[in-house]
């Protein structure tokens, strides 16, 4: 009976330093801003918590609580930086509509210069927004490009004259 509690306490001995380690692999990527691969690496942390045999009762508890906290910690920060993004995402995609309309609701003057030049600030200020919600990049994109190309040919510039507003802009815009 003796040697049966003998093997059973060198077992939770070594599944004891086993755990410790394993928190102190778990703390180490707590801080850790490389999303997908810390992920996976404490993924795997958690399985070989499992595969580990038991500790003693009276350790269990604050090592499970010890290792819990750096999971929780990094999942936490993890959770808070998307959001974020998220949240830029929609401000994005406000902006970018906004400029949709104004696209469509364009006032044209009687210099086509002016025209194009302002034109082609709404076109700066939609490439200086970030990025959308991946799933309403394509709809706002279209919705942008038909209401400056309706523009476009409603100024009924010569493709000549265009190309030459265009080059003179690119010049301008080196020069500031």
């Amino acid at each position: 009976k003796r040697e049966f509690y003998k093997e059973i306490k060198a077992n939770q001995k070594s599944n004891l330093q086993q755990k410790i380690e394993l928190c102190e692999k778990a703390e180490a990527l707590k801080d850790s801003t490389d999303w997908k691969k810390t992920t996976d690496e404490l993924v795997n942390l958690q399985k070989q918590w499992k595969e580990v045999g038991q500790v003693s009762r009276k350790q269990m508890e604050p090592l499970w609580k010890r290792f819990r906290e750096a999971c929780n910690y990094f999942f936490n920060a993890k959770a808070e930086h998307f959001s974020s993004i998220d949240g830029e995402q929609e401000a994005n995609l406000k902006l970018k509509l906004e400029l949709v309309e104004r696209a469509k609701n364009f006032e044209k003057s009687d210099d086509n210069s002016d025209n194009l030049n302002r034109l082609m600030e709404i076109q700066k200020e939609w490439q200086s927004i970030g990025h959308v919600p991946i799933s309403k990049k394509d709809e706002v994109q279209k919705a942008f490009r038909e209401a400056i190309d309706t523009q476009f040919k409603l100024l009924k510039l010569e493709a000549s004259e265009r190309e030459l507003t265009n080059y003179k802009s690119k010049i301008e815009s080196w020069n500031n």
